[in-house]
């Protein structure tokens, strides 16, 4: 009876670290769609670019995973990358820019 009442406590523990692991993943993940949201709707279309890297940092994003770069049909962009506690995790904001100036701002979420 011992041996059952013991094995019910483990996993009694374990589905308690899990659904805890699960809940505060949501909530990180839910964080970053926040942040990534509030700086994409700060960034007015046509604004200049200049200071855009350290404004999505001083609104959460990663530093080493916001980036300007210029994609395959010769776009530049910039990707701003905020991220929940899973590898996957992260809600992006992607500006595309024209002549230093902003002409799209889209978020998106790499799930």
């Amino acid at each position: 009876m011992n041996y059952l009442k013991n094995i019910s406590k483990g996993v009694i523990v374990i589905v308690s670290l899990f659904a805890t692991l699960v809940a505060f993943g949501t909530y990180e993940k839910r964080q970053a769609s926040k942040a990534s949201a509030a700086f994409c709707n700060s960034v007015a279309i046509n604004s200049p670019d200049n200071g855009i890297k350290e404004k999505a940092i001083s609104f959460g994003a990663d530093p080493r995973m916001s980036v300007f770069f210029i994609d395959d049909n010769k776009q530049h962009k910039f990707i701003a990358a905020f991220h929940g506690i899973f590898v996957f995790d992260h809600s992006i904001c992607e500006i595309t820019t024209e002549n230093n100036l902003v002409r799209s701002v889209k978020q998106w979420g790499l799930d």
